[in-house]
């Protein structure tokens, strides 16, 4: 999900291990997710903008950092 600005409704800046309800009406979800990667921007065409990757609750993730490491 990609978001305007760095902050959310809490006023606290957009994070990795962070829970948001997420609700998308025209694939029917409405639950909780957890935040396992962010990636701050800062474009001329979008400005400054979040972009969140997100699980479902209690799903393991493998993360791409460790991954590109050579799997150490």
């Amino acid at each position: 999900m990609v978001f305007q600005g760095h902050i959310n409704e809490q006023g606290n800046i957009y994070n990795v291990d962070q829970m948001y309800t997420v609700q998308i009406e025209d694939e029917d979800v409405n639950e909780d997710m957890y935040v396992y990667d962010v990636t701050y921007d800062l474009t001329i065409e979008h400005g400054i903008t979040t972009r969140l990757k997100l699980c479902k609750r209690g799903a393991i993730v493998a993360y791409a950092a460790a991954i590109s490491k050579g799997g150490s």
